[in-house]
């Protein structure tokens, strides 16, 4: 399942918060994202990092 993260911002575009989100599809995400008590929140979807070190 996808991991999102949504950053919460101030009305002066700080930076106050972070919820992680597992959803479905971007479109479930969107949805959680507009429930969240703010006034402005970016939403991130999280990609796994991958190891590529060659030994």
């Amino acid at each position: 399942m996808p991991r999102y993260r949504a950053y919460i911002l101030d009305e002066h575009g700080h930076l106050v918060g972070a919820v992680d989100l597992e959803c479905a599809d971007d479109e479930e995400a969107k949805e959680r994202a507009k429930r969240l008590d703010s006034h402005r929140v970016e939403l991130w979807r999280q990609v796994p990092l991958l190891d590529l070190t060659v030994h």
